[in-house]
């Protein structure tokens, strides 16, 4: 079985959006006493509005070991996500990240950033809004947290981390991040 991810284009409009929900509730298996309407009355609580009392809008995960020697802002391929916001009608999202960081030497800073664009070569620029920064100066790796509340920026963003190494590498392995 084989779904066509759909596109911000294809979605743009109310009957692009009901004809993904269609094909989608189409291939799934059905529970007992659910209907179209359910259905698509869950997806939209549950993905666009963030269910009733708030909840879960997104959320990313990587479990790779990323690294940079640079003294400035890297913006690291490997976290960096694409994130559609244009079906999103609060106006501030509450981000939230969980990621375990070292520092090989100094004190290394790690920036979580809404924002910003893929160059010509498809990577990241370090630019977009900050949503908020720790630091690590241990070489064993620990546990961080980084948030923050900012105006909803609508379209399609990237959710992008930054690292920029003290003396020596800054690390990262593994992030999680929650939009609310």
């Amino acid at each position: 079985m084989s779904f066509r991810r759909p596109t911000a284009a294809g979605i743009a409009t109310d009957q692009g959006l009901l004809d993904i929900l269609v094909g989608l509730y189409e291939k799934i298996d059905k529970p007992a006493g659910g209907n179209l309407t359910q259905f698509i009355k869950t997806v939209i609580n549950e993905t666009v509005t963030g269910g009733s009392g708030g909840g879960v809008l997104a959320s990313f995960a990587s479990s790779a070991l990323v690294s940079t020697t640079s003294g400035s802002e890297f913006a690291a391929p490997d976290l960096c996500f694409p994130f559609l916001c244009a079906g999103i009608t609060k106006p501030t999202l509450d981000i939230a990240a969980a990621l375990y960081t070292a520092s090989a030497g100094g004190t290394a800073q790690f920036h979580l950033r809404v924002g910003g664009v893929l160059g010509a070569t498809g990577l990241p620029d370090a630019a977009g809004t900050l949503v908020g920064s720790t630091a690590q100066a241990s070489s064993t790796f620990g546990k961080q947290e980084i948030s923050g509340t900012i105006p909803n920026p609508g379209g399609i963003v990237l959710l992008k981390f930054t690292l920029q190494a003290g003396s020596a590498a800054a690390k990262v392995r593994g992030v999680h991040v929650v939009v609310s």
